[in-house]
């Protein structure tokens, strides 16, 4: 091979790099994008009564549809409208605070807060936290870019992404013996990132988070 056509090969090489940057660029763009819609719808607090007891409520501050930050920065979402209704009903404050959903489990185990929104039924829970009656049912699904080609047969021989603080995930991951296939993200956006960088082929995660984040 000439000197000429190592430098062809080196520059096509660049060009092609470039393009799937750009590309997975504008896919994590597009994602923020279409998640941050959702925000933009704003809810305001109701007006409390000062009542004798205050209940701390904590919950994931990104969660959409159930908890998140909506565009003025207030918590908003259907289990934070549910938990204020709720406190109204039982005549009690509610002092709510959105945060990472690790540092919310860590409250409710230290006894910094009496209650946690948006949380999945497990048995290995049970020890830390009493549960409600379920408010929600949720189903999983497999999201991935070709799935019009993928057979759940081949599910043991991929590459799955899930959120590191997804325990009902982590149980599914376990009972199906998928543990050395799965990445752990911090969140949607950095799984759906990566996904389009092709750091891995599917990502696990609950239907909803399909239907308000991504279509």
């Amino acid at each position: 091979m000439s000197i000429e056509d190592v430098y062809l090969s080196v520059i096509v090489s660049i060009i092609v790099a470039i393009l799937l940057t750009c590309i997975s660029l504008a896919v994590g763009i597009s994602i923020y994008m279409l998640h941050g819609e959702y925000r933009n719808e704003t809810w305001t607090i109701p007006e409390q009564k000062q009542y004798e007891q205050t209940i701390k409520v904590v919950s994931d501050l990104d969660y959409p549809p159930f908890s998140f930050l909506d565009a003025n920065g207030n918590p908003a979402g259907h289990d934070v409208e549910l938990i204020y209704a709720i406190g109204e009903k039982l005549q009690m404050n509610i002092d709510l605070e959105l945060m990472g959903w690790d540092k919310a489990m860590d409250a409710i185990k230290t006894g910094e807060a009496d209650v946690i929104l948006s949380i999945a039924y497990s048995s290995s829970r049970l020890d830390t936290v009493d549960y409600s009656v379920p408010i929600s049912n949720e189903e999983y699904t497999v999201f991935g870019r070709n799935m019009a080609e993928f057979s759940l047969t081949e599910l043991n021989k991929s590459s799955i992404a899930m959120m590191s603080s997804d325990s009902t995930a982590q149980a599914i991951i376990q009972n199906y013996q998928l543990d050395n296939n799965v990445f752990r993200c911090l969140n949607y956006l950095e799984a759906f990132v990566l996904l389009s960088w092709d750091h891995f082929l599917l990502i696990f995660l609950y239907h909803s988070i399909i239907v308000i984040n991504i279509l």
